[in-house]
């Protein structure tokens, strides 16, 4: 049975930690048949071990991995955004990311066949353009962006998932730019883009819990 590793960065507290723990009861509600889920949970940050233990209890199926001290001394919060990518597990066939706020309603099945047999990334479109740079528009940003980086033209045709419903308007319309809330990513897709980053594992991590 194929794998999906559920990876979802948070801070230890009562907020985030709460918000995981309604997530891991809603996907088990799930019906799976064909996909083994597992929840990974990367924290990072001071935490109130008390407050943590409580919440442990009930997140006893999450593999739980904390940015050692001195990683988030040295980045804050990105700590445990860029462990995610640093200390995924190698064994998953789909990688999801995931924001802690986010919540499955349904069985997504179908998604994970897909993305397994297509070998690619999937996501929702953002909901908005990026900051814009004063007096530009967006299309105009992302032709600035993609200057230097991207060597084909960008190809417009996707639309941001919250702006007003005018699918004729070009500054509704974006290329492929996910909303990193929920993004799937085969094991390939995800290796070749931690690759891309050049983001590493690192022995400074603490352990898993």
């Amino acid at each position: 049975m194929p794998r999906v590793a559920i990876l979802i960065p948070a801070s230890p507290n009562a907020a985030f930690l709460s918000q995981v723990a309604a997530f891991r009861v809603a996907l088990g509600n799930l019906r799976w048949t064909r996909w083994h889920p597992t929840i990974y949970l990367y924290l990072g940050g001071p935490c109130d071990f008390d407050l943590f233990a409580k919440w442990r209890r009930h997140l006893p199926d999450v593999e739980i991995i904390w940015s050692s001290p001195a990683r988030f001394e040295q980045k804050d919060n990105w700590a445990q955004s860029d462990a995610v990518f640093e200390l995924a597990p190698r064994d998953a066939d789909v990688i999801l990311t995931m924001d802690a706020d986010t919540l499955p309603v349904r069985n997504f099945e179908d998604v994970l066949d897909r993305v397994l047999a297509t070998d690619c990334v999937a996501g929702l479109i953002a909901h908005y353009p990026f900051p814009l740079f004063p007096g530009t528009r967006p299309r105009e940003n992302w032709q600035r962006a993609a200057a230097g980086i991207v060597d084909v033209p960008l190809d417009f045709q996707f639309s941001y998932s919250l702006m007003d419903p005018a699918p004729d308007d070009p500054e509704r319309q974006a290329p492929f730019y996910l909303n990193f809330g929920v993004v799937f990513f085969s094991a390939n897709r995800f290796r070749r883009h931690r690759e891309a980053i050049s983001v590493h594992s690192s022995d400074d991590h603490g352990p898993h819990t």
